[in-house]
C-alpha cells in the first residue's frame, strides 16, 4: 500500500559534502514536466550506482562482458520506481521509509517524485522467485512485478485455487499482502511464430518469425541472426531456415531455448552469402541499434516500440519490468516457464516472434533503437475485426539471450 506521497526541497552545502534538507512539502504535479527520455537517464544514472563488481561501468554499457560478472545491490530502503505514476509527469521513486538523502546525491531532485510503501524492491523479488516453482501445480499464469502498486501481481487460470496459494504462500513465510491475486478464466499467453510464410522476415517451409538481431558467437566463431527459440522448437534438425529466398542455415546448426528464456541463435552458414549488421529489416523506419539497455534500467511506465513483420511498428508502454509466466506454444503442442520477461502494452500478433523492442529515437529517420527485448509471446484477450488473435507484449530481455546464449549483439 503507498503510505503517503512528498517531494523533497534541499539545498547543497559544502559541509562534510553532504545535503541537508531545508523542507519536505508537496508539490503540485504541474510545476515540473519531466520527459521520458529525462526521467529514463535520471534512471539509468540511479540503477547503474546500484552495480557492482569488476568492470561494472563497462557491463551496464557493454554486453559482452556479460551479465555474471555485475549485480544489482538495492539499497535496503529501495522499493521500485516508474514514470508519470497517477500523472505525476516525473520519475517517481518507491521507498520504504522517507531517507532520499543517498538518492538526492545521484538524482536531479527537480526531476523526481518521492513515495513511501511497503515493500522494498528485495521483498518483491523474493516474493516473485519464491512462487516460481510452483506455477505449473497451483496454475498460476503469470507472476509480475507492478512496480506502481508496489506489489507482485499473481493471476491464475480457471483451475487456479486462491485458498490453495495462500497457504502455499503461508508454508512459505511471505506476507501474505505483497501479492495482489486474481483468477483469468481466459487468459492463455501463447507464443506468435506464425505458420503462414511471409515476405522477408526469417522462416522455413511452414513457420516464420520476426529476426530480432545480428549477433556474434564467439566460442564458435560465427556470426548469425537472433530470433524466438519457439520458431525452432518443433522443428526437425534438418529443417532449412531462410531470410529473403536465400538460405541462412538449417535448425541442426542453431542453438535455441524456450524455457528460462526464449531465444535461439542461427549462424549464418557462408560469410561470403551473408554480412552482418546492425541494420534493423525495416530501414524505412529504423536505423542503426545505437545501444543496448541494462537490463534492469528498464522503467515502468516509458514508451517503446516493437517492430514485428505482421503488426509492423507498434508503439505502447513498459507494464512489468519483470515478469515468470507460462507460456504455451502452439506450434509444438509444449509449454514453458519463461522468467524475468518485460510486459508491454504494444499489439502482438502471429508472426511477431522475435521481433526487437526497445527505445526509438531520433527526429527523422533511420532512426535509432536502444534494443531491451526480443518478442516471445502475447495474451490472448483481444481480436480484430477478422478474428486474429491480438494481445499485449511479453518479451525475453536481451541481456538473459546474451548470458545464456553465448552472444553478443552486433552494433553500429
Amino acid at each position: 500500500m503507498i503510505k503517503r506521497i512528498f517531494s523533497v526541497l534541499v539545498s547543497l552545502t559544502l559541509m562534510s559534502n553532504a545535503i541537508s534538507f531545508i523542507s519536505v512539502q508537496a508539490l503540485s504535479i504541474d510545476e515540473v514536466y519531466v520527459s521520458e527520455e529525462t526521467a529514463q537517464q535520471e534512471y539509468d544514472e540511479l540503477i547503474y550506482s546500484f552495480v557492482y563488481g569488476e568492470n561494472a561501468a563497462a557491463a551496464t554499457s557493454n554486453l559482452s562482458i556479460g551479465m555474471s560478472e555485475t549485480q544489482v545491490d538495492y539499497p535496503s530502503n529501495y522499493a521500485d520506481a516508474c514514470y508519470d505514476a497517477n500523472g505525476s509527469n516525473k520519475l517517481d521513486i518507491y521507498l520504504t521509509d522517507d531517507d532520499v538523502n543517498e538518492y538526492l546525491h545521484i538524482l536531479d531532485y527537480s526531476t523526481v517524485e518521492f513515495h513511501q510503501v511497503d515493500y522494498s524492491m528485495e521483498d518483491l523479488l523474493e516474493a516473485k522467485d519464491a512462487v516460481l516453482p510452483y506455477m505449473g501445480e497451483y496454475n498460476i499464469i503469470s507472476s509480475a512485478l507492478i512496480q506502481k502498486d508496489n506489489t507482485i501481481e499473481i493471476i491464475g487460470d480457471a483451475d487456479f485455487s486462491i485458498t490453495d496459494f495462500y497457504e502455499l504462500v503461508d508454508d512459505l513465510n511471505i506476507d501474505a499482502n505483497i501479492f495482489d491475486v486474481s483468477i483469468d478464466e481466459d487468459l492463455e499467453i501463447t507464443t506468435t511464430a506464425s505458420t503462414a510464410t511471409r515476405g522477408s522476415e526469417v522462416y522455413t517451409s511452414i513457420n516464420c518469425a520476426t529476426i530480432g538481431f545480428n549477433a556474434y558467437k564467439s566460442s564458435t566463431g560465427q556470426y548469425g541472426i537472433v530470433t524466438a527459440g519457439h520458431f525452432l522448437a518443433s522443428l526437425k534438425p534438418e529443417k532449412i531456415i531462410y531470410v529473403n529466398g536465400t538460405v541462412i542455415n538449417s535448425v541442426g546448426y542453431s542453438t535455441y531455448k524456450f524455457d528460462g528464456i526464449d531465444a535461439a541463435f542461427i549462424p549464418f552458414y557462408s560469410t561470403s552469402v551473408w554480412t552482418s549488421t546492425s541494420v534493423f529489416q525495416s530501414t524505412s523506419e529504423y536505423g542503426f541499434i545505437k545501444s543496448i539497455k541494462y537490463a534492469s534500467s528498464s522503467l515502468e511506465g516509458t514508451t517503446v516500440k516493437k517492430y514485428g513483420v505482421t503488426t509492423g511498428v507498434e508503439s505502447g508502454t513498459i507494464l512489468s519490468i519483470s515478469v515468470n509466466m507460462t507460456v504455451n506454444d502452439e506450434e509444438s503442442g509444449t509449454s514453458a516457464t519463461i522468467t524475468d520477461m518485460l510486459k508491454c502494452s504494444n499489439k502482438n500478433m502471429h508472426g511477431d516472434s522475435g521481433g526487437p523492442i526497445g527505445i526509438v529515437s531520433g527526429s527523422s529517420s533511420p532512426y535509432s533503437m536502444s534494443l531491451m527485448a526480443i518478442t516471445t509471446s502475447m495474451d490472448t484477450h483481444y481480436s480484430d475485426e477478422e478474428d486474429n488473435e491480438i494481445g499485449y507484449t511479453y518479451a525475453t530481455k536481451v541481456t538473459n539471450i546474451v548470458g545464456q546464449l553465448g552472444v553478443t549483439v552486433v552494433t553500429a
